[in-house]
């Protein structure tokens, strides 16, 4: 094993000392060393903070192999950005470990983003909107005989809450959307950010079955529908018995603790939506704390938003990390990117100087684990690695081999001293003790 991922011989600041394990787990190929910084808090403890639940969330991986990691990078970190934040895990995770760092959340699905934006910004409102929904679908529910409703009527008032979902949805989409050319450039629907629209995407959310994400995709007539008749758990049959209320009874019924705990961890916090990875081209600087996780390698289904789906496909995912988080390692941003195991993909990170490691989620299905630091010093990446990052910067900027010249002796990454994204001329401006004599 790498003596660079060693426990270090000083005792580390935090009371979460790291052990890389080895498992040569031969079903995945090359043998990689399994991360081991588990958290001290229990896997539903982390699933309580967040304010709702999909398939994907980081509660696992953070209760068995990365939460203390986390932990300490993140308190010694200037800011945290989590692009691509979903329930927002990593950081109710981290607020309720106490850290106080400036935080940066992004999230592409418009019901999400407005989803944390109002539990931040307006909780009680959106107290009172769940409480809404949830009384008046209980009203119609306990006029039910479960002993005597068949499936037909099942369906029914599933199809009747499912209808009234969408209908409630629909009347908060802002006028004028052009849904031909959102299709086409694969936008999802636009929606005016009310408390209102968040009570419904928790409501429909907390009680989807496995916790699959709903999202805001569009067709050529209008919003897609959010969910199916079928996929309504407030009333179905299970085992061959009417159950109310199957999926999400606690939260639903008590969304006060919910709700009101995760506004107050929110703070410190600006809530984005965008295009993640534009996001961390734009913003990322150093000493940065920036938690990756996309949308899983090979796993094009339907819990992804129609835009994030290419995402999956490997030839898309590499192209992105070069165009837009390689700029960022070289401004000198810290990573930890989370993904399906790819061997191709473990290589390609390898390239670029990441350590690379497994984690296992539920059922043993194996993650990849990419760091751009040492997990136990948090040292950044090596001057050589800062170097093939600049090698290719150069070659996507055009820069011919005399221009080269002028940083050749610049010891720090690149764009410390020169914004890589403006123009080429800007390199002359390099302090001059930093230049070769070729130059």
């Amino acid at each position: 094993m790498n003596n660079l991922f060693l426990k270090s011989t000083q005792e580390p600041a935090c009371n979460y000392p790291g052990i890389i394990k080895n498992y040569n787990r031969i079903s995945y190929g090359t043998e990689y060393s399994t991360i081991d910084f588990p958290s001290t808090k229990t896997k539903k403890h982390i699933c309580d903070l967040m304010p709702f639940n999909i398939q994907g969330n980081k509660s696992e991986l953070l209760t068995k192999h990365l939460g203390g990691l986390v932990e300490r990078v993140a308190d010694k970190a200037k800011r945290i950005i989590d692009p691509f934040c979903g329930t927002a895990c990593y950081i109710h995770y981290l607020r309720d470990s106490g850290n106080k760092q400036p935080v940066i959340i992004n999230e592409f699905d418009p019901l999400r983003y407005i989803t944390h934006y109002q539990i931040q910004n307006n909780p009680d409102t959106v107290i009172e909107a769940v409480k809404g929904y949830v009384d008046a679908i209980k009203n119609d529910l306990e006029k039910i005989d479960v002993n005597k409703i068949d499936e037909k009527g099942v369906r029914r008032e599933q199809e009747k809450i499912a209808n009234m979902f969408q209908h409630e949805a629909e009347k908060h989409l802002i006028p004028g959307q052009n849904f031909k050319e959102m299709v086409e450039n694969k936008e999802p629907a636009k929606f005016i950010n009310c408390p209102e629209l968040a009570g419904l995407y928790l409501v429909i959310q907390l009680q989807y079955p496995l916790y699959r994400p709903i999202k805001a995709d569009v067709n050529l007539s209008g919003l897609k529908p959010l969910i199916r008749p079928s996929e309504i758990e407030l009333i179905c049959i299970r085992y061959g018995k009417v159950k109310i209320f199957n999926r999400g009874k606690t939260r639903l019924f008590n969304p006060e603790k919910l709700i009101q705990s995760a506004g107050k961890r929110m703070t410190q916090m600006r809530v984005m939506n965008g295009d993640g990875w534009k996001l961390i081209d734009e913003i990322a600087l150093e000493d940065d704390f920036i938690l990756m996780d996309t949308s899983y390698l090979g796993r094009q289904t339907s819990n992804y938003n129609e835009y994030t789906r290419e995402d999956c496909l490997l030839d898309v995912y590499v192209s992105k990390i070069k165009n837009f988080i390689l700029p960022a390692l070289a401004k000198g941003a810290r990573f930890l990117i989370t993904n399906n195991w790819n061997d191709n993909l473990a290589e390609f990170f390898k390239k670029y100087n990441f350590s690379i490691h497994k984690a296992y989620r539920s059922k043993d299905a194996c993650e990849l684990v990419a760091l751009n630091f040492n997990p136990n010093t948090l040292v950044s990446a090596s001057h050589r690695a800062v170097s093939e990052i600049n090698n290719h910067l150069f070659t996507n900027l055009g820069i011919s081999s005399g221009q080269k010249q002028i940083v050749k002796s610049v010891p720090k990454p690149l764009v410390r001293y020169v914004k890589i994204s403006e123009q080429v001329e800007r390199l002359k401006r390099i302090p001059p003790r930093y230049r070769s004599s070729f130059a």
